[in-house]
């Protein structure tokens, strides 16, 4: 028994080493969570977003400290060179009394630690998104872990596929197997088991499951390595394939080995569907890598850090940048932005240039079969049908070589809208007209015949004739000069009322006097002044107090 417990506590990963002084690069923080972490904040920002950072956590493995990939009098694990080239926050948790099981391991196969680890892994990412000052994109987040680390990396994913868009287990028994199948053997898991735990993390935390169809996924192991089985990573590959498919309905293939350079080297192979260019699955063997995190060259190569092959960590940034299907990513040579605005017959395109420049564009109607090259970056299309949908694209041209065409849009030229909502309000010499619209001016037109161009929403006709039918018709004109339908109202002037009378008083008098009403005393006094005088006139039998001499309505 005795023999035993030595063999797992030597096996089961990561003997601790004497921590090393932190770096000025790795700072020290602890979340509201629990969880104590170490951080690293590169200057520089992820590439699919200009202005924001991509986000790692590192999970360390059983017996090793968070520390023994950041803290180094150079560099434990290389974790800083990926946050360099992929503007990635580096982020390594340690482990906690609610999240460790024995051995020191994140305690994937206990159910009460599991739940804590999950948990408390998802409050840090919420906090760290919150932190305005590390500026991260939400939409780039990642984890990634070894051993125990690895896997409850993935039992963290599954949790939380609203925060995490890729998850990247290395040497990780697979989730729902026990910690007797973590050592030197292999147990086999079915999709179905898989996919059930994997489900029932994320209803645990009421995410929508829905996200899986955008998340993607990374597996590793060493090729030799004798504490878990190698037989995982191609399970572990498998299983995320097949998980990702029930959400997807498309199957992913596994295409051919590449090998990778840098040290000893690592193959790869990639899982994929025809509907996408980009990668669902990654699975890299580390040559020559026993149980260990491969951090590549020039790294310390200590507690259970291997500097014999890739630096996976750097490998990840690009496979999960450039694979992100949360993130829109736009080659080197093909145009970005590529929008367009429409007049009811044509439709103008604009673009921003490529990152690699160009010399010229090729703009392309393809509904018309229309191609032309222009060096700006915009170009109209004129004339075209109105209300029909037209398909368009712009290639870059540099050096005489066409490169690949932006994402085609659909842009739908259309009318200017029309004026909704029209009120005329007669009185006996004058209309008042209002209306609802989004035009640069407006025409009016009194029985067919234009009589205004306001900017304004409104208009006030005056000098008509009492008792008298008046046809109105406004129309919106937008920037361009066009002109949209009418929209017409049909009103009668009033009768023309002489007034009889007229009385010159304060508001406050006005309202004593009970020539006005209370609302119309507030609306005199915010206007004219409670003591200051004003003219009302009496109209009709009984007499109707207004401050209009033609007795149309009172207002102030």
């Amino acid at each position: 028994m005795r023999k035993s417990a030595l063999a797992i506590s030597l096996a089961l990963v990561f003997s601790a080493t004497a921590a090393h002084a932190a770096t000025a690069d790795w700072k020290s923080a602890t979340d509201s969570g629990g969880l104590t972490y170490k951080i690293h904040v590169p200057s520089t920002f992820s590439k699919p977003v200009a202005d924001k950072r991509a986000l790692m956590l590192v999970m360390t493995g059983c017996t090793q400290e968070n520390t023994a990939v950041t803290d180094s009098s150079t560099s434990a694990a290389n974790l800083e060179t990926a946050a360099k080239n992929w503007g990635m926050v580096m982020v390594a948790p340690a482990k906690n009394s609610s999240t460790q099981a024995g051995f020191s391991c994140w305690g994937y196969w206990e159910s009460a630690k599991a739940s804590a680890s999950i948990k408390a892994v998802r409050t840090l990412v919420q906090n760290l998104l919150k932190d305005a000052s590390l500026n991260i994109d939400p939409n780039q987040v990642y984890i990634t872990g070894l051993s125990s680390g690895a896997t409850i990396s993935v039992a963290a994913a599954c949790g939380s596929p609203d925060l995490f868009a890729g998850v990247a287990p290395s040497a990780g028994p697979t989730l729902t197997s026990g910690s007797s199948c973590a050592i030197s053997s292999f147990c086999s898991v079915s999709q179905a088991t898989f996919t059930q735990q994997c489900n029932a993390y994320a209803s645990a935390n009421g995410v929508d499951k829905n996200l899986f169809k955008t998340q993607i996924a990374g597996v590793a192991y060493g090729t030799k390595d004798t504490t878990v089985s190698t037989s995982y990573g191609a399970q572990n590959s498998d299983l995320f394939a097949g998980f990702y498919k029930s959400y997807t309905a498309q199957t992913y293939s596994k295409g051919g080995t590449a090998t990778l350079t840098g040290g000893k080297g690592a193959s790869e192979w990639l899982w994929s569907s025809a509907d996408t260019s980009k990668k669902r699955v990654s699975l890299v063997a580390f040559n020559e890598v026993p149980h260990a995190w491969s951090a590549g060259e020039g790294a310390t190569g200590t507690s259970y850090v291997s500097k014999l092959s890739i630096n996976y960590a750097d490998y990840l940034g690009k496979f999960f940048t450039e694979n992100n299907l949360r993130v829109e990513t736009v080659p080197a040579d093909v145009v970005n932005d590529l929008a367009c605005t429409v007049t009811k017959d044509s439709v103008n395109l604009t673009w921003k240039a490529p990152k690699n420049g160009a010399d010229a564009y090729i703009a392309k109607n393809m509904t018309a079969g229309a191609n032309v090259e222009t060096t700006a970056l915009s170009m109209q299309f004129k004339p075209l049908t109105t209300s029909k949908a037209y398909t368009f694209t712009v290639a870059a041209k540099r050096a005489g070589t066409v490169y690949e065409e932006a994402k085609p849009i659909v842009c739908t030229p259309a009318p200017v809208a029309a004026p909704t909502e029209l009120v005329a309000t007669p009185a006996a010499k004058t209309v008042a007209l209002s209306w609802k619209g989004a035009g640069v001016k407006y025409n009016v037109k009194r029985n067919a015949a234009l009589i205004a161009s306001p900017t304004a929403a409104s208009y006030a006709d005056s000098g008509l004739t009492p008792e008298t039918d008046y046809n109105y018709c406004v129309t919106t004109v937008d920037q361009n000069g066009d002109e949209s339908a009418a929209t017409c109202v049909t009103t009668k002037t009033k009768p023309e009322v002489s007034y009889t009378t007229t009385s010159s008083a304060t508001c406050s008098a006005h309202y004593v006097a009970k020539r006005l009403n209370l609302n119309q005393y507030l609306a005199c006094g915010g206007k004219i002044g409670y003591i200051n005088s004003v003219m009302l006139y009496g109209c009709g039998s009984p007499t109707v107090w207004t401050n209009k001499a033609d007795c149309s309505a009172l207002a102030f």
